[in-house]
């Protein structure tokens, strides 16, 4: 598309050197850059984009936008106070609006947005409707998949595999929405038609600051789709949910166990293997069996009966699609099958969301739950201690470990987790390899070891590389090592 039609219309926009080159494509990382390319030299937390302008003009770039002006006569540069908004409007139009030919789903909240995904998708499948996610485990559609590099990707990335699925025929997006994609405006021009809140807890505050902050950057999200005149989906229950539901008023719909939720559930049967509950829905009884367990993924479960029934199906068409035997969610209290004991791979990297983790295993009334976990460096370091008093507090045993340490040194990230730790009910083994053979091997025929903090993941990042690290294999191989013991 030519420039300056693709700018045409779009407001707080100045052009410098306004020729009108063919734009063949978007980023804002200057190594992407190809020929005709339009570079977004964005200001970032730890750098300034303009400091690759030069490099996006050798790689070919046609035009750079950015946020202030910039003494080049090569390319037209366009200005902006509001570039990203800017740099969004620009993609969608190149994509020709294509999110509006699309029903768009938007999940956000500090925990869920995963396993509400994999719900939805594996429901809208056995319905019959072809489905496409971008999240964090990755990007898939008709059987493709590519690995997630971001939860959220950037804009020109995500209007570039709606484009590719809407050409296979996939009308159907769900995306999982980060509040740092929020803050960077990495969703800014795309058009939901419903938005989800599962929860919110303390994470991320290392870029948030507060958990005011935090929220207002989520409600941003929520409150836009519902201004828009879509729908949605509010946790009744959780109380950042609450004062969610008291801005917004009648334009939302709560889901939850309180009975002030319009998506209610009015009773409920945990097993180890399969989860059974009722919902009151409009005075309409819906029910519900599925493998998932927990109160977590009963929450989980509860806003994709509110979008199904939305979207025209039945109540038995909504019970038939949610009764999965099969539905795997990676890294989500992921069993690792064997005769011998209970081991459970879990993504919980919060103290909120290792709490749910481990009370869902006590609920199911093992003997004992074992917990081994870490906590990411170069993270916030805000919910170490955090992490450190709800595994001792409710674990029976707990193994601190190392996580992703990244730059930090591992043995300085427990010292921090050790902060909050109560009792003398735990350990400390540096390795993650170590700590996890020690969980299995002290484990009993009835009890539940929890590996948490790194869920689907295959590597683990370190101070100088990068090395290839599933808790999957290594529990594998351990339970493999012990099994003479049962």
């Amino acid at each position: 598309m030519k420039l300056l039609k693709l700018i045409e219309g779009i407001n707080n926009l100045r052009v410098i050197n306004p020729e009108n080159p063919e734009v063949m494509g978007f980023t804002d990382i200057s190594t992407e850059v190809k020929e005709g390319f339009l570079f977004g030299a964005f200001k970032g937390l730890k750098t300034d984009g303009i400091k690759y302008v030069e490099d996006a003009l050798k790689r070919g770039a046609s035009a750079i936008l950015t946020h202030k002006e910039i003494e080049t006569k090569s390319v037209p540069i366009l200005t902006s106070d509001s570039e990203r908004e800017v740099f969004g409007k620009l993609v969608k139009k190149f994509y020709e609006d294509i999110d509006e030919e699309m029903n768009i789903i938007g999940i956000t909240g500090t925990n869920g947005k995963t396993s509400v995904s994999y719900i939805l998708e594996a429901a809208l499948l056995k319905l019959s409707v072809d489905v496409g996610v971008i999240g964090t485990v990755n990007y898939r559609w008709k059987n493709k998949k590519q690995k997630a590099k971001l939860t959220t990707p950037q804009i020109h990335t995500i209007f570039e595999f709606m484009q590719k699925m809407y050409k296979e025929g996939v009308k159907n997006l769900i995306i999982e929405v980060s509040s740092h994609a929020i803050d960077t405006k990495r969703v800014c021009s795309i058009s939901f038609d419903y938005a989800v809140f599962t929860n919110l807890s303390g994470d991320h505050l290392d870029y948030h600051k507060t958990m005011e902050e935090y929220f207002s950057v989520k409600s941003r999200f929520i409150k836009k789709v519902a201004r828009e005149g879509k729908r949605v989906f509010i946790n009744g229950d959780d109380s950042f949910g609450k004062k969610l539901l008291k801005d917004l008023g009648s334009s939302a719909i709560s889901f939850g166990f309180s009975d002030s939720n319009e998506i209610k559930v009015i009773e409920y049967r945990l097993k180890r293997d399969e989860t059974f509950f009722t919902v009151d829905f409009s005075g309409e009884k819906i029910r519900i069996k599925t493998n998932l367990i927990g109160k977590t993924n009963i929450y989980n479960i509860l806003p994709v009966i509110g979008i199904l029934k939305d979207m025209g199906f039945s109540n038995s068409e909504v019970e038939d699609s949610i009764h999965l035997s099969n539905i795997k969610i990676p890294g989500r209290l992921d069993l690792v099958e064997n005769p011998f004991t209970n081991v459970y791979i879990d993504y919980s990297h919060s103290d909120d969301s290792l709490k749910k983790a481990i009370l869902t295993l006590k609920e199911l009334g093992f003997e004992r739950v074992i917990t081994v976990f870490g906590a990411g460096g170069d993270r916030d370091k805000s919910k170490r201690p955090r992490m450190g008093k709800v595994a001792t507090e409710l674990s029976d045993i707990s193994i601190i470990t190392s996580d992703n340490p990244r730059s930090e040194d591992p043995e300085k990230i427990i010292e921090d987790i050790l902060k909050g730790a109560v009792g003398s009910n735990y350990m400390v083994i540096v390795e993650r390899e170590e700590a996890i053979k020690k969980a299995i091997e002290i484990a009993g025929k009835n009890d539940a070891v929890l590996i948490a903090g790194k869920g689907h993941e295959d590597y683990q990042i370190l101070k100088d590389r990068v090395i290839h690290f599933s808790d999957f294999e290594v529990a594998k191989r351990a339970l493999e090592e012990v099994k003479g013991k049962w």
